[in-house]
C-alpha cells in the first residue's frame, strides 16, 4: 500500500467512523498554510459521501483567541466543523 493509500484510509476513518459525515450535510474545513495536502485529503472523502463542503484557510494566528469574524459564521452555518490546523503554536 503506497503513502498515499494509507492517507487516504485515515481520511476515511476520519470522515465515516470520528465524525460519522453522511450526505448532504454541511461541512467545513479550517485549515492554514502548510495544512493544505491534509485538509485536501479529507476534502476528497467529504465530497465522496456526497457531503457539501467548504473551506476556509486562515492564519494560524488569528485562531489562537476567537476565529475571525467570517469564519465564524461559516462555523455556525455549519453541521460539521474539522481544524487542519498545527497543534503546537
Amino acid at each position: 500500500m503506497s503513502d498515499r493509500e494509507k492517507y487516504i484510509q485515515g481520511a476515511k476513518v476520519i470522515i465515516e467512523t470520528c465524525m460519522g459525515i453522511k450526505a448532504e450535510e454541511k461541512v467545513l474545513i479550517i485549515t492554514s498554510k502548510g495544512f493544505s495536502k491534509n485538509a485536501n485529503m479529507l476534502a476528497e472523502e467529504i465530497e465522496r459521501i456526497g457531503a457539501f463542503l467548504e473551506i476556509a484557510t486562515v492564519k494560524v494566528r488569528d485562531m489562537l483567541v476567537e476565529p475571525p469574524e467570517e469564519v465564524s459564521k461559516k462555523m455556525l452555518e455549519s453541521d460539521v466543523i474539522l481544524a487542519v490546523l498545527p497543534y503546537n503554536i
